[in-house]
C-alpha cells in the first residue's frame, strides 16, 4: 500500500488525492475473547466490507494488526469525507450485525488527510491522517476526523466530521 501512495505522490506532485487511515475499535476484545482465528476471519470480512464501501474510488490495504489504509487517488477533502462516512457506516453496520458472534460491536476510527494538505504544510500525508485517526479514537471511536491545517497558522485544529453521519432533516 505504501508503494501505491509513494507512486501517487511522485506522479501527481502531492496535489490530488487523499489517504484514510482506519483503526478498528474493540478489535482486541474479539481476539482476546473469541481467539485469533475469529479475529482473522473478522479482518477478512471487514476488508471485504471496506472494499465494497470504497468501490472504484480507491484502494483498500491492510497496514498491519487492526489498521487499514485507503488511497483515494482523485479525491478532494469533501470526497474523502464522504468515503470516510461510508466506511464508518459500513463497518459499524457489519459490527452490529455480528456483535453476538464476536462478543462486541467492532467499529472504525478514521483519520482523513489530503495530499494537498500535506503538501501545503510540508508534512507526510500519513502523519496528518494518523494524528486525525488517533483523535477519532480519543473521542470514543466510530467516527472520522480530519486534521485541518493551514501554513499560516502554527497550530492545527481538528474538525470533527461526525456531523456527516447525521441523517438529513
Amino acid at each position: 500500500m505504501e508503494t501505491l501512495v509513494v507512486r501517487h505522490q511522485s506522479q501527481h506532485t502531492g496535489q490530488r488525492g487523499a489517504v484514510l487511515l482506519i483503526d478498528l475499535d474493540h478489535f482486541k476484545q474479539v481476539n482476546d475473547t473469541r481467539g485469533h482465528a475469529a479475529g482473522d476471519q473478522l479482518l477478512t470480512d471487514l476488508a471485504r466490507v471496506m472494499t465494497g464501501a470504497v468501490g472504484t474510488r480507491g484502494t483498500v490495504g491492510r497496514r498491519g494488526g487492526d489498521e487499514f489504509e485507503v488511497l483515494l487517488p482523485d479525491a478532494d477533502l469533501k470526497e474523502a469525507q464522504a468515503t470516510a462516512r461510508a466506511l464508518v457506516h459500513a463497518v459499524g453496520k457489519h459490527g452490529r450485525a455480528t456483535q453476538l458472534a464476536h462478543g462486541c460491536a467492532v467499529t472504525a476510527s478514521i483519520g482523513i488527510a489530503t495530499f494537498a494538505q500535506a503538501h501545503a504544510v510540508g508534512r507526510d500525508v500519513h502523519v496528518l491522517a494518523d494524528s486525525a485517526m488517533y483523535s477519532a479514537k480519543r473521542i470514543g471511536g466510530d467516527n472520522a476526523r480530519v486534521l485541518r491545517v493551514t501554513p499560516q497558522v502554527s497550530t492545527s485544529s481538528l474538525i470533527d466530521v461526525r456531523d456527516l453521519f447525521a441523517s438529513p432533516s
